[in-house]
């Protein structure tokens, strides 16, 4: 596949996203999805692109990137299974344009922006919809308004802990060749002081 830029939450909002992430509402039977780091795609570049023209290519921000849940979704592909819709804002779509626009690439990262959930394969495609249905019976999903929903990592039916948004300080570059759990991160960079 390559490598990827990604935005990323904190540490502390990635490990909280993780556990949700890992633990999706399913039946015993089913086996388990892919474990992967809470991200946002900016980009995806051959494998051979130098970190150093990825890294060059990032502007710095005055404050951090903020990212707002907007709704979750059911996609088509592996890579969006069951994913959060991000509210696209200026700084968003002008970070994700200047980084291809410097690398001299084509903007083509499908419904961005978006945070993934859950990677389900082809052949279990009719789980997605099962696994959504699920977030939102189990109580692990709550609509706060209309274009705005926030996950609830606390699924155990004690008092609710939602998160609908977070503030991003990093962006990480990623090499995603091979099955998932062998990506790794190459390189951390700040996006803003």
């Amino acid at each position: 596949m390559g490598v990827a830029l990604w935005i990323v939450p904190s540490a502390t909002e990635a490990a909280e996203l993780r556990k949700f992430m890992d633990q999706p509402p399913l039946e015993t039977e089913i086996s388990p999805y892919p474990s992967f780091p809470p991200h946002i795609t900016l980009g995806s570049f051959p494998s051979e692109t130098p970190l150093s023209e990825i890294t060059s290519a990032i502007t710095s921000l005055a404050d951090p990137l903020r990212i707002k849940f907007k709704s979750i979704d059911v996609g088509d592909h592996f890579f969006r299974s069951v994913f959060i819709s991000i509210e696209n804002t200026t700084k968003l779509r002008e970070l994700h344009g200047a980084i291809h626009d410097a690398l001299k690439l084509e903007r083509k990262t499908p419904n961005f922006p978006h945070l993934s959930l859950y990677y389900i394969a082809e052949s279990k495609a009719s789980e997605r919809q099962l696994v959504l249905d699920n977030l939102w019976k189990k109580g692990r999903l709550v609509r706060l308004s209309e274009g705005e929903v926030a996950l609830n990592l606390d699924h155990s039916g004690g008092q609710e802990r939602l998160i609908s948004e977070f503030a991003a300080k990093e962006a990480v570059i990623a090499l995603c060749d091979g099955p998932v759990e062998e990506w790794k991160i190459l390189d951390t960079i700040t996006l803003c002081l």
